[in-house]
């Protein structure tokens, strides 16, 4: 996203009260006393790891001739044992520039492969190619290639910043020239370079209008249509090249609504070209949604970037890391990404305020400093590694991860009050729990300062978290002899008792909202009868329809008997979300949040198209479901 169109935030009022400082320790004010508890059966995603772009930053460190400070920022952020531990990156094909021109910022003017038709130059982009590989032989194991624009030369304006008032760039008649240049630099990567990208993606922040002649970055704005187009054209290129395993990602818009609303806008033929949802989290709080977007679709998800940077230049300034530890707390949990990546770890020093991991000089003295982010993301990187199983926690300002591999769960609690906060971790539900946590903490004093280690006691963790703070737990031989009710990759029909063919549908197989829920027979080439379950912190979930990627509702929330379901959009509201109670004889009963009613064919009469409706629980037979897994 760009930088300049970005707001940036005021510094937090400094506290009233005269601190002192001790070694470890911040100053504490009221404290707030919770229990929360801890569920390994509500599993959410397995996570694959953490990353960031190398636009532009591996461009300009690429090219530093000090090669001991160059190794000491690629440890900081790719070593596993003395960095971040990054696993993920995304390597920027650029575009490159008509070579007139001379309004790129320092590292975003990248070089093309092919700086003119026909023409290629396979060892362009020297600088950001070496810090790709250096960080593979530090770890990095996902690789993603991604592009802002095509080859200058392929759009209208000439430029590779953007059009005429932000407008579409991308000349139609070039759609399949540039699905050929990105099939061509994937070829290039894993034949001549021995590097094989894990997902192409073609399109940066497609809908955003800041994307204009002679900015200071690479962009390019495509319409809905054009996108929609471009996917398919770019989809059945690769299939030509015998490239049809290639993970296709996008749409990448710079906020969840932009996401959205480019996917809802695709064809069939589009959305089954995108192997991979990506988005960037800058704005927007619709993750529920997107998150069923994914799984109704069978999609992967990723958060392929954002970044942050509160206040004035500051290095120290805790209220950036708040901030990013609460997006990740929340993309990483509610959206339910497999990955999260920061847009740039490594910021020009002074240029962008307090954005970035580390601050760099671009040009002239090749010296950094690290910033608070830094450790403030060490705190979920370091600690929840690739393969760990995002867990169930009652409470929104946590992040838990179970690694089965190591038997380690990790919390991470982030306080950005100005008070204390103490907590009762319940840990009961797991089978086995080490004697200990060890802790680290990243606050205005403190830099993922290891504390002194918390004893636990009959399966009980005690925590005080401090203001202003970002606490990781770690306790070691964990482990959980419970399985989940239903497993989030996979889908089911709900069958009634009353009778075994009869499931629950959608009206003429709508996808609309309001669309009434019905019961019909069972028909096995129906998508509409297929559902999935998203389950919650505390066990309840959502039932959200596969066909329509929305959700099985009550609509106003309402609370009187004989109220007809119907299908709507994820809201996350009590009345999408429902309980289920093993019944003890195979069948379940079905309630709703809101209303505390059960799901139950309408006055029992099951003929195919009568509605589903909520009505006081009785265990009549049209209450009772059983749920049979979709091959």
């Amino acid at each position: 996203m760009q930088h300049n169109k970005k707001a940036h935030l005021k510094k937090l009022l400094s506290s009233l009260l005269i601190a002192i400082f001790l070694i470890s320790s911040i100053p504490i004010s009221v404290s707030a006393q919770n229990t929360v508890t801890i569920s390994p059966e509500y599993e959410f995603q397995t996570f694959k790891g953490w990353g960031t772009s190398l636009s532009w930053w591996g461009n300009a460190i690429g090219g530093w001739q000090n090669k001991a400070k160059q190794k000491e920022i690629l440890d900081l952020l790719y070593d596993e044992n003395t960095g971040l531990g990054l696993n993920v990156a995304r390597y920027n094909i650029g575009g490159g520039d008509d070579p007139t021109h001379t309004h790129m910022r320092n590292g975003a003017c990248l070089e093309g492969y092919q700086p003119s038709p026909g023409v290629w130059d396979y060892d362009a982009d020297e600088t950001q190619r070496y810090i790709l590989n250096e960080a593979i032989s530090r770890g990095v194991n996902i690789v993603e290639g991604f592009s802002k624009t095509p080859p200058y030369w392929m759009t209208y304006s000439g430029c590779a910043a953007g059009n005429v008032n932000g407008t579409s760039n991308l000349k139609p008649e070039y759609y399949a020239d540039y699905a050929d240049y990105l099939a061509e630099v994937y070829l290039l990567f894993q034949n001549t370079y021995g590097i094989t990208f894990d997902s192409i993606s073609p399109i940066n922040e497609p809908n955003g209008p800041w994307w204009e002649i002679n900015n200071r970055q690479e962009g390019c704005h495509y319409e809905h249509n054009e996108q929609n187009d471009l996917f398919k054209v770019l989809n059945e290129t690769f299939d030509n090249k015998g490239l049809s395993d290639v993970t296709i990602a996008g749409p990448e818009g710079f906020e969840y609504d932009a996401t959205i609303s480019s996917w809802n806008s695709y064809d069939s033929g589009a959305k089954s070209s995108i192997d991979k949802i990506n988005c960037h989290s800058y704005y927007g709080s619709e993750r529920l949604y997107l998150n069923t977007i994914a799984l109704c679709n069978n999609k992967r998800l990723s958060i392929s970037e954002y970044g942050v940077g509160v206040g004035d230049h500051d290095h120290n300034a805790i209220e950036s890391s708040l901030e990013l530890a609460r997006k990740i707390r929340n993309d990483v949990h509610d959206t339910q990404v497999e990955t999260w990546v920061y847009w740039q770890a490594v910021e020009e020093e002074f240029d962008v305020n307090n954005w970035g991991f580390i601050h760099a000089n671009f040009e002239g003295e090749e010296d950094y400093s690290i910033t608070k982010q830094y450790y403030g993301m060490g705190n979920f990187s370091k600690f929840i590694r690739p393969d760990s199983t995002i867990i169930g926690a009652d409470n929104s300002d946590m992040l838990v991860a179970l690694n089965k591999n190591t038997n380690k769960l990790t919390i991470v609690v982030i306080n950005d009050s100005s008070s204390q906060n103490s907590y009762t971790i319940d840990l009961s539900k797991f089978a086995t729990v080490g004697g200990s946590a060890s802790a680290y903490r990243t606050s205005s004093t403190e830099n993922l300062a290891q504390l002194n280690s918390i004893n636990i006691q009959n399966k009980t963790l005690q925590i005080d978290t401090a203001p202003k703070s970002i606490t990781t737990y770690v306790v070691d031989n964990v482990t959980s002899d419970k399985t989940p009710v239903f497993d989030r990759n996979k889908v089911y029909r709900i069958v009634n008792n009353c009778d075994n063919n009869k499931v629950i549908d959608v009206r003429d197989s709508s996808p609309e909202n309001s669309a009434d829920i019905v019961i019909m027979d069972k028909d096995s080439s129906s998508a509409s009868q297929n559902w999935i379950f998203i389950v919650n912190d505390t066990g309840e979930y959502y039932i959200a329809n596969v066909n329509a990627a929305k959700m099985l509702d009550v609509p106003g929330a309402s609370k009187e008997n004989s109220v007809s379901t119907k299908l709507w959009q994820a809201n996350g509201d009590n009345n999408q979300l429902w309980r289920i109670t093993d019944l003890g004889n195979g069948y379940f009963s079905i309630i709703n949040k809101n209303s505390n009613k059960a799901l139950g064919i309408k006055n029992g009469n099951i003929v195919n198209g009568n509605n589903i409706d909520q009505y006081d629980f009785h265990e009549y037979d049209n209450q009772q479901w059983e749920f049979e897994e979709v091959n």
